[in-house]
């Protein structure tokens, strides 16, 4: 359907039977695939950049339901679609329901709305919250199970500038309650990310503090009213960012981190799991874990020049020494093959640097892994890199994403980049602080 279109892969559990959809009105850029659910025998999709009214992108956004099979196509758009509002960024699926967030694009200042409709796209519900305020990223992230609906709004000033508060809904949208760390500091981002799980709330907070080292991530686990507060940290603790991303279900909470350094290994990566109530934690992945026997990590070794605007590149970092191997082959300077048939984690933690001493300028820089030069879907951005004049090395951003692929003997990993907005490039780079792991977990 033209060039990030965008596809969504279902498997079985054991990663067999592959069944690929694609929107039948599908077009280029409209990023099919960026967010995905799946409960009550449909899959839902988004497609944030999707446009609706005038044929071009414009990223109105909209969300695709499929039956298991890929079939039974409804395509939901929200009744006041608008440019750049992205609709369709986040989506959950519960209680027969559909939520939808959105994400606006840098400079607008609209107040946020969430969504919420029926399983076939009717008996549309607008939610916003009570106390709206500008820059609050109200609608960022969203969740629904037992007959709740939760709201992120990672960016609302609750205890401090940034700390982030939760809204939970009934599922007609009645009894507003809002949800506050106890301990939330500045810039937490608490509400990052949610799940709903045996009638808890479960939230993440990317950025929050703990034992007295800064940015560790944390996870905040509630009752439905709002009591019960417990807060997750890692026994390891450092700055790490964990809990950008949060998964729940069969009585445990899964955490991702993978910004966590392993032993000597910077960035490797770790996933976290514990029973709800916080206890029994683990630590999966990583080179030299138990019962890994092929992994491979590599690192930038010198900054990389990054696409100009409208092209898609494949970018030429990755060592022919890698920091630490084992199973797997040299990679080139722009692949790693993997040696054999299998379940394999992928995990990319890039980092964008821009000097620019002379304009005031907006990037939106796209990262994907692709297998065999097709793209996963695994997609991360450094959103909205912007300059000030005469501020040299003014930006230095990170972003990360993992994706777990089966993938055959000798399929070839490459990452490429393109960059979606903005004016004339200066100096936008790929830094030496930017890394890719490998793990083969089956």
């Amino acid at each position: 359907n033209g060039s990030d279109a965008g596809a969504v892969s279902v498997y079985d559990l054991d990663g067999t039977n592959e069944t690929k959809i694609t929107a039948s009105d599908g077009a280029a850029e409209d990023r099919f695939g960026q967010s995905v659910a799946i409960g009550h025998g449909k899959i839902v999709v988004g497609a944030f950049n999707a446009s609706n009214t005038n044929g071009a992108f414009d990223g109105e956004g909209a969300v695709y339901v499929y039956n298991l099979d890929g079939t039974g196509e409804v395509k939901i758009t929200s009744s006041d679609a608008a440019t750049s509002q992205q609709f369709g960024a986040r989506v959950a699926i519960g209680n027969n329901k559909i939520a939808v967030a959105r994400n606006l694009l840098f400079g607008q200042t609209d107040l946020m709305s969430a969504y919420v409709y029926d399983l076939d796209g009717t008996n549309e519900l607008k939610l916003s919250a009570s106390d709206a305020t500008a820059g609050d990223r109200y609608a960022t992230a969203v969740a629904i199970g037992n007959n709740k609906i939760v709201v992120g709004a990672k960016d609302r000033d609750a205890n401090a500038g940034n700390s982030g508060s939760i809204y939970v809904y009934n599922l007609d949208g009645t009894d507003e309650l809002i949800i506050s760390a106890s301990d939330g500091g500045i810039n937490d981002e608490f509400g990052a990310d949610m799940k709903v799980e045996n009638g808890k709330i479960i939230v993440g907070a990317r950025a929050a503090d703990s034992g007295g080292v800064s940015n560790t991530g944390a996870v905040y686990v509630y009752n439905l009213d709002g009591t019960g507060e417990v807060k997750i940290t890692a026994s390891d603790a450092a700055s790490d960012f964990i809990a950008s991303q949060i998964a729940a279900g069969n009585g445990k909470i899964v955490v991702a981190g993978s910004g966590v350094d392993i032993g000597s290994n910077t960035n490797q990566g770790a996933v976290y799991v514990y029973d709800l109530a916080g206890t029994n934690w683990k630590t999966l992945g990583g080179g030299g874990g138990t019962g890994i026997t092929n992994y491979i990590k590599c690192v930038c070794a010198s900054a990389t020049t990054l696409a100009t605007s409208g092209t898609v590149s494949t970018l030429s970092w990755m060592n022919t020494t890698p920091s630490f191997s084992n199973g797997f082959s040299a990679p080139t300077a722009t692949t790693i093959t993997v040696p054999n048939d299998g379940l394999y984690l992928i995990g990319l933690n890039l980092c964008v640097n821009q000097t620019d001493t002379s304009n005031n300028q907006r990037y939106n820089h796209g990262f994907e892994i692709y297998i065999n030069g097709s793209a996963t879907g695994a997609e991360i951005r450094n959103n909205y890199i912007r300059g000030t004049a005469n501020n040299s090395n003014h930006f230095d951003s990170s972003a990360n994403a993992t994706k777990t692929l089966k993938l055959s003997a000798n399929d070839a990993i490459t990452i490429r980049n393109r960059r979606l907005a903005g004016g004339t490039q200066n100096t936008l780079q790929l830094t030496t602080n930017s890394s890719i792991f490998v793990v083969q977990i089956a």
